[in-house]
């Protein structure tokens, strides 16, 4: 790529930028500054041959509103892959809990190497930095369903004046994923766009890892329960997070015991940041406490009424932040790892059955690895999510031919399953979710009438050849 056309293209860009930035009301894109380059081969040096491409690094700065609807102006990572943008999908990844403020994806840790992977593999990819973080000021609202998605969203909506203005062509496809703290965001945020969907775009899937989605059942228990706990910072900051947005308490003497509000008072002024206040914690617990017990930072008056009722201010707010119990329409996958220490992989088994009993037609539980921890179970799971949005991603030969792509319908389908527009001699096959080959026939027929009874239900990928031609989708089976 030659340097000085990449300057003049950026250049005009960030003008722009300026231009569609004088004045802020409701949602609008503020501003882009191009951070990085990286080619498709520094790519494949480093994380192995997956990719399709290089990409070109952005911080992006939009508004959103936060949890009172005052207008604030976020910031996020833009990866955007150098090749003809045509027919390509969206990704969105939401990262976990940060020790330390500057740690946000848009100044490029080690985490954003996933919005990059994503990006490498043929995607737009973008990861918000959250209220609170990167160019929002003040407290981050941590674990906030609400914020999470609607900052989310309202990053996808700037993205998209990103890309009318460049004049570049979408698939409209969607891919959301998160780990840990993103998972928890993730989730709320698939459910957030099914209840209010973006015009164009629709979400593909969806793929959930190693977050906390029953906050007032398992994560009640693991962080405030009989069994010590290695983060009693995120306790604190969770518990910050709650009283400033439903106002549970006007001085943190009232829900913390000496010394835990003093310190709960620097952690919220950011005197300290997450990472050294919870070493602070763990050394102040076992010093007065003999132990890493959580609880011990609440006043006990406030601990005898959550063992004694189902309605406290604190309970209210974490099950008002429970992002598990709904029926995502769009095929997901709940990622875990059954030793991860910090946030118990029960979540995911929990959002699985759930899930299923509520109706959700598509939802595929993946255990990542047996044997590691919560940071290390991230690069299987991210690796895991990658293969699977691959499956759904429709190409730019599929966009070329969509005019006279064969229809299947209906779908969902539950009895019978028909295909109008079928190429004669075209070869159809037809696989589960585990990649094992249901249907694989060569049909004569424009018109063909499949029986689904037989078939499990769940999402079904079909591929159809024919001479050079090659088209691919799926299908939901009800019955």
């Amino acid at each position: 790529m030659i340097l000085h056309t990449k300057v003049l293209i950026h250049s005009f860009m960030l003008m722009a930028m300026l231009n569609w930035s004088s004045k802020l009301s409701g949602q609008e894109l503020v501003g882009l500054e191009w951070l990085d380059f990286i080619s498709k081969k520094e790519l494949t040096d480093k994380y192995g041959d997956i990719f399709n491409n290089g990409v070109d690094l952005y911080k992006i700065r939009y508004t959103t509103t936060d949890w009172d609807k005052n207008i604030d102006t976020c910031s996020g990572l833009l990866v955007v892959p150098d090749i003809p943008i045509q027919g390509l999908p969206l990704t969105i990844y939401l990262h976990g809990t940060i020790n330390f403020n500057d740690s946000v994806p848009s100044n490029l840790p080690l985490e954003a190497t996933i919005p990059i992977v994503y990006g490498g593999a043929g995607s737009i990819s973008m990861a918000p930095d959250y209220l609170g973080f990167g160019y929002s000021k003040g407290f981050h609202p941590y674990m906030h369903a609400k914020t999470e998605a609607s900052t989310g969203r309202d990053m996808i909506l700037g993205v998209l004046k990103f890309v009318d203005k460049m004049d570049f062509i979408l698939n409209g496809q969607l891919f959301i994923s998160g780990y840990s703290q993103g998972g928890h965001a993730a989730m709320a945020l698939h459910r957030l766009l099914e209840e209010d969907p973006i015009g164009g775009l629709e979400i593909t899937a969806s793929a959930f890892m190693s977050g906390a989605y029953s906050l007032s059942g398992i994560m009640y228990e693991t962080l405030l329960g009989k069994d010590e706990y290695s983060d009693p910072a995120f306790v604190m900051n969770i518990l910050l997070s709650y009283n400033m947005i439903y106002s549970m308490y006007n001085d943190l003497a009232q829900l913390f015991r000496e010394p835990y509000d003093s310190l709960a008072n620097l952690l919220f002024q950011e005197d300290i940041n997450l990472g050294r206040m919870n070493e602070i914690l763990i050394d102040k617990l076992n010093e007065v406490e003999g132990a890493v017990f959580p609880k011990k930072m609440i006043q006990d008056s406030i601990l005898v009424k959550l063992n004694t009722t189902d309605n406290h201010p604190i309970q209210n707010a974490l099950k008002d932040n429970d992002v598990f119990n709904w029926a995502p329409q769009s095929p997901v996958l709940l990622v875990y790892c059954p030793q991860d220490e910090k946030v118990p992989y029960e979540n995911a088994l929990l959002a699985d059955s759930v899930m299923r009993m509520n109706g959700a037609p598509s939802v595929i539980l993946l255990l990542a690895n047996e044997t590691l921890l919560h940071l290390d179970c991230a690069e299987p799971s991210v690796l895991g999510s990658l293969l699977f949005f691959q499956t759904f991603i429709v190409s730019d030969v599929e966009i070329t031919l969509a005019s006279r792509k064969p229809i299947f319908y209906p779908n969902p389908a539950k009895h019978n399953l028909k295909i109008s527009h079928f190429p004669l001699a075209g070869q159809l096959r037809l696989f589960d979710l585990y990649g094992r080959l249901v249907i694989d026939e060569v049909f004569y027929n424009e018109t063909i009438n499949l029986l689904v009874t037989e078939m499990n239900a769940g999402t079904y990928f079909w591929t159809i050849n024919f001479n050079d031609s090659f088209w691919k989708g799926k299908i939901v089976v009800s019955n």
